[in-house]
């Protein structure tokens, strides 16, 4: 059986303490038998995540006959000396745009982090490489991200303690300075980015992407991920659909996501099939909704009355002929423009009582932002070094998803933290997604990126149904995860744009979740 055939996933939840340490670089709570670092005076023991991560590694039963002797290694058939191990973590942002909220509602935290690097170096025997990469969105600040997740001073630690050197790699290649006071990214502002050291390919799926369902006209109405929509459309016509990956990636042996239990506005939930997105150098090749309203042939926004469709398609205008010129003059013109749109909209939300206007792409009526979510993962999956997509999988995965504090409601980018204590691990991505959203209290064939994802051969190895993934916990309830069909668990507030349309229902309305 390969990792990816593995149905396993494990659910560790501390009952006790929610919270993440405060002192990086967050050594663990105490001298476990295998601790790489047990010779020297490195103990926290206020971090209760270490504790965590570690048990959802043993609930997984990994390297089971050394699990209580210091030659415990539970990723030694995941990582062998000498790999080239990706930790990819959620570094979506170093803010929470709700900014009376935790950041770390939004990103992965750096005690996760730190504790699957010691378990990943134990693998390693110390020889290979450990590169944490990822590419966060164009606004972020990824210095301030490496300080305030304490990403820098774990690099430090194995620097001045192994003589270990891991690499950490931000992958965009195009940086988009945002204006706070504005609440707007100028387009003039832009500047290209070193980005990934090895460079990057262009992976071309074709036929094999899920986007080669789409018209010509679904493909004419495509919006990216940046102001100027021909690029997106360039990269996506004429039966060509193609991603700009990081060759950092494509040329490691092993992807460990770390992702964040977080709901997402256009996908339902982020995950580990949506966090494949930073992947990428260059994320205007990847289509995140079409423009307009269904009636038009877009999944932008739903069919609403004259004033509201016409104001999205004003506000839509401004986007992509000011801000998409990338002009200065353009870009101040946008200001008192935009200022229109703002008060108008303003009030008609009073009038309409309406408290979920919704935008670009940001509910369960987008059908595209699905869909190259899973051609992402197909490319981090199956695709060469050189570019090219194979039969069989060409790197190991594991997943461990950081879900002491969650973000539900308007995820991603504006979360409200829950404190959950969870920590959610597995060897495949379609199944620790489906039992992550199920712990939250969805119903993941509500999902479409993973009811869609689990009906693909190249990810569902086995044609498994939900209800046949193996749940180990240390909580009793979750081990009926997928049977017991009315519990709510976590109970996750989704985005507005999803309510009552991802949530299990207290209503029975089949016999089983399949």
């Amino acid at each position: 059986m390969t990792i990816l055939e593995k149905p396993h996933v494990s659910i560790y939840q501390n009952l006790v303490a929610k919270g993440y340490p405060e002192s990086p670089p967050f050594n663990a709570d105490e001298q476990y038998p295998e601790y790489p670092f047990k010779d020297k005076e490195y103990i926290d023991l206020t971090n209760t995540v270490y504790h965590a991560v570690r048990e959802s590694l043993n609930l997984l039963d990994l390297d089971a006959d050394n699990k209580t002797t210091s030659a415990w290694n539970p990723l030694k058939k995941i990582v062998k000396p000498n790999d080239i191990v990706i930790i990819k973590p959620n570094a979506v942002w170093d803010i929470n745009v709700n900014k009376s909220e935790s950041v770390f509602a939004s990103i992965t935290h750096g005690s996760v982090i730190r504790a699957i690097i010691d378990y990943v170096y134990i693998a390693l025997e110390g020889r290979g490489k450990i590169i944490i990469a990822d590419a966060p969105l164009a606004h972020s600040n990824f210095e301030n991200w490496k300080t305030i997740t304490g990403v820098q001073s774990i690099v430090d630690l194995y620097q001045k303690e192994l003589n270990f050197n891991i690499e950490v790699i931000d992958l965009r290649k195009v940086i988009i300075p945002w204006d706070h006071n504005r609440n707007f990214a100028p387009s003039h502002l832009r500047y290209e980015h070193q980005g990934d050291p090895l460079g990057y390919c262009e992976v071309d799926l074709g036929q094999l992407s899920e986007f080669s369902v789409f018209s010509k006209k679904d493909i004419q109405l495509l919006y990216g991920s940046d102001y100027d929509r021909q690029t997106t459309i360039q990269y996506h016509s004429n039966h060509h659909h193609r991603y700009y990956v990081s060759k950092t990636i494509l040329s490691s042996n092993v992807i460990i996501s770390i992702p964040k239990l977080k709901v997402h506005s256009k996908v339902g939930v982020t995950l580990n099939i949506k966090g494949m997105v930073g992947t990428q150098g260059d994320k205007n090749y990847i289509p995140h909704h079409r423009i307009g309203s269904p009636s038009h042939g877009g999944d932008e926004y739903p069919d609403s009355e004259f004033i509201q469709n016409s104001l999205n398609r004003y506000r839509m205008w401004l986007i992509c002929n000011l801000l998409g010129r990338k002009n200065n003059m353009l870009d101040k013109l946008f200001i008192p423009l935009n200022a229109v749109y703002q008060y108008s909209q303003c009030i008609l939300n009073k009038m309409q009582k309406n408290n979920c206007h919704i935008l670009g792409g940001s509910w369960f009526g987008n059908d595209t932002a699905w869909r190259m979510a899973l051609d992402l993962t197909r490319i981090v999956l199956y695709c060469d070094s050189e570019g090219k997509i194979c039969e069989k999988s060409q790197r190991n995965f594991f997943s461990v998803i950081d879900g002491i504090i969650a973000g539900e409601g308007e995820g991603p980018l504006s979360p409200t933290a829950k404190n959950c204590g969870v920590i959610i691990a597995g060897f495949n991505p379609i199944y620790v997604d489906a039992s992550g959203s199920r712990l939250m209290g969805f119903d993941p064939q509500k999902i479409k990126m993973i009811n869609e994802g689990n009906q693909r051969i190249w990810l569902n190895i086995n044609n498994i149904r939900f209800s046949e993934i193996q749940i180990n916990s240390n909580i009793p309830q979750y081990k009926s995860l997928f049977k017991d069909e009315k519990n709510t668990y976590l109970k996750f507030k989704p985005a507005c744009g999803w309510i009552n349309h991802i949530e299990i229902t207290e209503e029975k309305k089949r016999n089983s979740i399949e």
